[in-house]
């Protein structure tokens, strides 16, 4: 703790002053005679009174300077050197105005709070130092303070109020007010304190409690959707909004190909939807790979730009987040800053984190519910197929057989009967076939473990060696591994009755299958070397008209389409557009 010299007491000093006083009075009582000699008549006495007091002030003049004024002014030295020295290195600026509102001292802080030198303002209206908003407000309270009561020597408000920089920047202030009155008049001192980081500080405590309620809303948003697609929709619209900013995208980690595929995407178009992307590949595969957000204020100025992104982000700034489930990698959320100006922080990135959290768990979520609902409908289709089987196939293949044995035994002599017989015969035998193609189709469910496409592959093998017809499929590597279920098992059930055309009617040695991305939609084509037919034919006399209907029924249900082209003695394509997102 800093100590300070004590100033004398009022007492102390009057009882020096009073000894040197009757000190001094007694030397002149002693001196006097000697100096006067044997003076005594009126003359005498008159200059005996002057040499009285002219020896007492001298004798006194010394001692009083030396014990009495020297003391006092060391003091008042001391104090106004303090004082002037804590002015000068306090951290508060200390502005001190008269009763007119002329600025009378500009310490040092405060010619950094606003940017003018001393020499600038003393003299002229402290209301300069205010915005023009609220200058009329400053010559308010200063009138109200010049009518305070004069009994009432010290004064100390506390306020809240904007100030004006040199350089025409408001800053905000935290001013404690005192007025004082001395004899030259009434003065009032403001101790400003400049309060720019602690506005900030409470903006950004209030903007993340925000965004941590944001947040906290939409989780319980998300949470309620079950629905892949829409989930992942959502989640980059929420996302985008949380930050404010306009375009966000997010990718999916796929197991089988072992690359980042986008899945979603906000405010960038389908411009992202062809890049597919590896662990430490560009940004997103660095967040990936690291499983920990990431910031970068110049997308093309990163070492992990990719050229093709950067044609669209440019040098804007990218902000991303891992999602994760239980430590399993689900992929990446990426927003960006293009079209705003937004600058993203370190809070930015924990909000994102907390978000990102959320977001996995409802995409785990949605996922379960997916294969939840597959295993219900595979378990339901294998309920039917073994009813099917049980009931209307063994019934099939009684009555085929009872046909045979009646056949056998019809009369020679009835030639007629016996061909009615064996065409009743070889009915039920094309009914049964029929019914086990279509129980076998039951049976054949995309498998979420396994992928469409793997299912698939086990499908045309089974039907190769079940019909003799050599089954070629063609993929493209760039297929997702997972499509919209709804479109797996469309694709998969227009694929099942094509080739039972094939196997049918085409008379076929071989097929193909070929499939392929092209923007949104998966183009699926079906190929045979058959005796093919005429369509419009087929559609006029609606003889084995309904397959064909059923399929091109499947792709439209999904917002695609199919097209046949066949003609006889060359074969029938069907080919298909079926969306590659629900």
């Amino acid at each position: 703790m800093t100590a300070f010299r004590r100033i004398p007491s009022p007492l102390h000093l009057f009882l020096r002053a009073l000894v040197i006083y009757f000190l001094a009075e007694g030397a002149v009582i002693l001196l006097a005679p000697v100096i006067l000699g044997g003076m005594y008549d009126v003359g005498a006495l008159i200059v005996i009174d002057l040499v009285d007091d002219v020896l007492l002030l001298v004798l006194s003049a010394p001692f009083l300077w030396f014990f009495v004024i020297r003391p006092l002014r060391g003091t008042a030295v001391r104090e106004q050197t303090r004082a002037a020295t804590v002015v000068a290195h306090a951290r508060d600026g200390i502005v001190t105005i008269n009763d007119q509102g002329l600025v009378e001292s500009f310490n040092p802080a405060a010619e950094r709070i606003f940017g003018y030198g001393a020499e600038e303002v003393l003299g002229r209206l402290v209301t300069g130092l205010a915005p023009e908003r609220y200058r009329d407000a400053h010559r308010r309270g200063l009138e109200m303070m010049r009518n305070v009561s004069p009994s009432r020597t010290i004064e100390r408000t506390l306020l809240e109020v904007q100030g004006l920089r040199k350089d025409g920047r408001e800053v905000p202030l935290e001013l404690s007010l005192a007025t004082w009155r001395v004899a030259e008049g009434t003065f009032h001192t403001a101790v400003v304190r400049d309060i720019t980081e602690r506005k900030q500080a409470e903006e950004a405590v209030r903007a993340h409690t925000s965004q941590l309620e944001a947040v906290r809303a939409v989780a319980a948003e998300i949470t309620r959707e079950l629905e892949l697609s829409v989930v992942l929709n959502l989640l980059t619209r929420r996302a985008a909004e949380l930050l404010g900013v306009k375009s966000a995208t997010l990718l999916l980690w796929d197991e089988q190909i072992q690359q980042l595929c986008p899945r979603s995407w906000y405010g960038f178009g389908d411009r992202f939807k062809a890049i597919k992307l590896r662990l430490g590949e560009g940004f997103a595969g660095v967040v990936a790979q690291q499983r920990q957000g990431m910031i970068v204020h110049d997308y093309s100025a990163s070492p992990h730009a990719l050229s093709e992104i950067s044609e669209m982000l440019g040098r804007s700034a990218v902000v991303g987040q891992s999602l994760r489930y239980r430590d399993r990698l689900l992929g990446v959320i990426l927003l960006s800053n293009l079209g705003t100006e937004r600058v993203f922080t370190e809070q930015d990135l924990e909000t994102l984190g907390l978000f990102a959290d959320q977001a996995a768990i409802a995409i785990e979520n949605a996922r379960l519910y997916e294969e939840v609902q597959s295993l219900a409908v595979l378990q339901e289709r294998q309920r039917i197929a073994r009813e099917m089987h049980d009931s209307f196939a063994q019934t099939l293949g009684v009555l085929h057989l009872q046909l045979l044995r009646a056949r056998e035994n019809c009369p020679p002599t009835d030639a007629r009967l016996t061909a009615v017989l064996g065409e009743m015969a070889a009915t039920t035998e094309h009914a049964y076939d029929e019914l086990r193609q279509s129980i076998f189709d039951l049976r054949t469910m995309v498998s979420r473990g396994l992928g469409w496409i793997p299912t698939l592959t086990e499908y045309l093998h089974e039907f190769s060696a079940r019909t003799g017809i050599p089954v070629r499929l063609e993929a493209a590597d760039e297929l997702p591994a997972r499509l919209p279920p709804a479109t797996e098992v469309q694709l998969i059930r227009i694929i099942q009755e094509a080739l039972a055309n094939v196997s049918k009617h085409a008379g076929a040695d071989q097929a193909r299958v070929r499939l392929r991305p092209e923007g949104r939609w998966v183009r699926m084509t079906i190929e045979d070397d058959g005796q093919g037919f005429q369509p419009e034919v087929l559609a006029a006399t609606k003889r084995d008209h309904f397959g064909l209907e059923a399929m091109r029924e499947r792709a439209e249900s999904l917002g695609g389409k199919l097209e046949v082209d066949s003609a006889p003695g060359r074969g029938t394509r069907i080919v298909a557009m079926l969306p590659l997102e629900a």
